[in-house]
């Protein structure tokens, strides 16, 4: 048996039993290549909690897709990979939307941190690289399983509404007041 709800079985379901401080959802296609990234994180996340002592944090890195190079995409739809916190997981009860089979959860994600009324966003595009081998940046060629996943994200929403949107947004401000 396999999902087709793939950001609710799979993604929110590991998030959910993982054990971490720092939860970052990685699939098989990406590469992290900056040299010593778990310190340059560690680091970087704890000081920004120093200075957001509820540790809510979502945590942009350069994933290749939404890049640096392309920081008009990026602006708007921010990180395909971001990092969160346990905290931050734990209000959301899990890293992104679970009403989004796949595609488009990385920017509904965004877009809920975007409308928090106290930044929480940490950009360390210039300071982490991960290669993400897709189809969206020409990396990976159009195989099974992009298609798959294709179908999945095309047959079912890519978004959430403004109420869901607000309804993420006010358990993270649960945390965050």
């Amino acid at each position: 048996w396999r999902s087709d709800m793939m950001i609710r079985d799979y993604n929110n379901l590991g998030a959910q039993a993982s054990i971490g401080r720092y939860i970052w959802m990685l699939n098989d296609d990406y590469e992290v290549v900056t040299p010593e990234w778990d310190h340059l994180l560690k680091n970087k996340i704890e000081e920004f909690c120093t200075r957001n002592q509820d540790r809510c944090a979502y945590v942009m890195v350069d994933d290749s897709t939404h890049s640096e190079a392309n920081w008009n995409i990026m602006g708007n739809s921010g990180c395909c990979c971001p990092v969160m916190t346990r905290e931050t997981v734990e209000a959301m009860n899990g890293v992104m939307p679970h009403q989004i089979n796949s595609w488009g959860a990385d920017i509904a994600l965004f877009r809920i941190f975007k409308a928090l009324p106290k930044p929480r966003i940490l950009d360390l595009v210039r300071d982490v690289k991960v290669l993400h081998h897709c189809r969206h940046n020409g990396t990976a060629s159009v195989d099974e399983i992009s298609r798959r996943i294709e179908r999945i994200s095309y047959g079912g929403r890519g978004g959430i509404s403004h109420e869901e949107t607000l309804e993420y947004v006010n358990r993270l401000l649960r945390i965050t007041s």
